[in-house]
């Protein structure tokens, strides 16, 4: 009974909503308001729009850099645990010259009247195998370039996924150059690759009468390194000059024990400033 009396009280008001609306729908003052569709248009698009609401470019960007910047610090945590460097360093006569922001590292000693200087890098990973495009115009090809592969990281699933199809490991090689210089007689420097078994590869021997000429310290030393002959190609010297220039080294402390210290500092290396690089770029866009 009482759902009786609720439904009558209730039906004239939804009758008068609905004669109100109906009367307003055929109103002639409604009709004389008719407009062409294209003239309200726009403000229907813009009060009734259905995009939805967008991240911005810089949020996203830097969320995808605190994805990449965690991953990483999982890769160096992985990395602390090889104590190899922190052994070499301690029982090494060469002291590390690391720059925070710089790619280029130094190892760096006196050896009686020698000052003797290691340089390598975090690009200094090339692939000897990598094809080598011959329409380049090798005029214009930079030989500090050459045979440099771009690193790519990935993400671990990736990597296994990879593994299926890697038959054999690439022929990646170190570059390093050794200076040895001594007051008033000039400076030698040495252009090596580290093989895969921590050798140093001689590749080249050049001399300069001037310590400032090798290390290129202005445009005028820079152009006089760049024409000063390096000698033969090593390979293409007598075996037994080989031979000796090698022992040189070693005698140096260049040897098989820095040829392993040398691909695990870049790797470190590379992590941190790759991280470090991350941090500045995430700061900067948030």
């Amino acid at each position: 009974m009482q759902a009786v009396k609720t439904l009558a009280r209730s039906a004239p008001t939804s009758f008068a909503r609905s004669a109100r609306l109906s009367s307003r729908a055929y109103s002639p003052v409604v009709a004389r308001s008719w407009m062409p569709i294209t003239s309200i248009a726009p403000q229907s698009l813009a009060r009734f729009s259905t995009s939805k609401p967008k991240l911005s470019a810089n949020e996203e960007l830097v969320e995808k850099l605190k994805s990449e910047l965690s991953y990483e610090q999982e890769v160096l945590a992985e990395q602390s645990d090889n104590t190899s460097i922190k052994e070499y360093l301690d029982g090494s006569s060469y002291q590390l010259e690391d720059t925070t922001g710089s790619e280029e590292v130094h190892l760096v000693r006196t050896y009686g009247d020698e000052q003797i200087k290691v340089s390598f890098s975090t690009e200094s990973f090339s692939n000897p195998d990598a094809d080598v495009d011959p329409s380049s115009d090798p005029a214009m090809f930079d030989e500090d370039a050459e045979g440099r592969q771009p690193k790519i990281r990935q993400a671990p699933e990736d990597e296994i996924e990879n593994e299926e199809y890697d038959e054999s490991p690439a022929n990646y090689q170190v570059q390093v150059s050794v200076q040895i210089s001594r007051q008033g007689r000039g400076a030698l420097v040495l252009g090596c690759f580290l093989d895969q078994d921590a050798r140093f590869n001689i590749e080249h021997v050049a001399f300069f009468p001037t310590l400032e000429m090798a290390e290129g310290k202005t445009a005028e030393h820079e152009l006089s390194k760049r024409n000063v002959y390096t000698g033969p190609p090593f390979e293409e010297l007598d075996e037994g000059l080989q031979s000796l220039f090698d022992e040189y080294l070693r005698e140096r402390g260049i040897d098989e024990s820095m040829g392993i210290f040398i691909p695990s500092y870049i790797e470190r290396k590379e992590s941190e400033e790759y991280m470090r690089w991350m941090q500045n770029i995430s700061k900067f866009v948030e």
